[in-house]
């Protein structure tokens, strides 16, 4: 998504000489802020949450791997900064640029009907950048799980709860306050950069060692491995470097593999 009001559908495969090829192009009428791609393994489907500046949200998906189809528009209030799809895709929750948070529920068509909406106090006190689910369930009956964090003024994270077949909205999603309820969670794409397993980046004050090998400079972004076999993390700062650490990373002391390259 680009600020020219642009979505496109890339080709990302580069067994062919030609390299990534553009399939599809889809002209919107408001900036994308945030996009993301959900997949559910079970139903064999895919679909493109898009949140745009106007508040606005699109799903879609990719039609014969050929074009960009829309599925759904839901009309959301204030500017969108972060988006996910639950590992089912049957949720999807959405952060906004005020600090709150939107969530939606479907039935894993593509179409999505609003849950509930935290804002004001019961929620950030700055933009919601990042959001995070557990992983999938071993029943439908059992609670999903949602990390979110804000960067600025503060650094945040906050944690809600999920219930599936709840009828009642309010108890269908509320805000998780107590930390022994989400300590056993492990967590779908680990995209928030504030939590445990970053702990040893996150926390900076001149107290740890500055050097190529470990960021001296705030971390602008992080990723995990999807794998939990895969214990490693990547960040990026401003700097330029990338650098990937052991999973987790918790000591102001650890060192990191510095790749450098921007």
């Amino acid at each position: 998504g680009g600020s020219d009001q642009t979505l496109v559908l890339w080709d990302a495969r580069m067994a062919d000489k030609t390299g990534r090829k553009k399939i599809d192009t889809l002209k919107c009428d408001s900036t994308p802020m945030a996009i993301d791609w959900g997949y559910c393994a079970s139903s064999r489907k895919s679909w493109i949450g898009v949140i745009f500046k106007s508040g606005q949200i699109r799903v879609l998906t990719v039609s014969g791997g050929k074009a960009l189809t829309q599925c759904s528009t839901i009309d959301g209030k204030g500017c969108g900064s972060a988006i996910r799809f639950s590992p089912d895709t049957k949720y999807l929750v959405v952060g906004r640029r005020s600090g709150g948070l939107d969530f939606y529920g479907g039935s894993g068509d593509g179409q999505f009907a609003h849950l509930r909406r935290f804002k004001g106090g019961a929620c950030h006190t700055g933009p919601c950048c990042a959001l995070d689910w557990s992983q999938a369930n071993e029943t439908d009956q059992d609670p999903l799980f949602v990390r979110s964090n804000a960067y600025e003024p503060s650094e945040e994270v906050l944690f809600w709860q999920v219930l599936p077949g709840s009828q009642d909205p309010k108890d269908a999603v509320k805000q998780v306050r107590r930390i022994k309820d989400i300590e056993q969670c492990e967590w779908l794409r680990e995209q928030c950069r504030v939590s445990w397993t970053s702990k040893g980046l996150i926390q900076r004050e001149g107290l740890g060692p500055s050097s190529e090998y470990r960021p001296s400079l705030p971390v602008s972004s992080l990723v995990c491995a999807p794998s939990p076999q895969e214990m490693i993390m990547g960040c990026g700062c401003d700097d330029g470097i990338l650098r990937l650490f052991a999973k987790p990373c918790l000591s102001i002391r650890a060192y990191g593999w510095p790749y450098h390259g921007h």
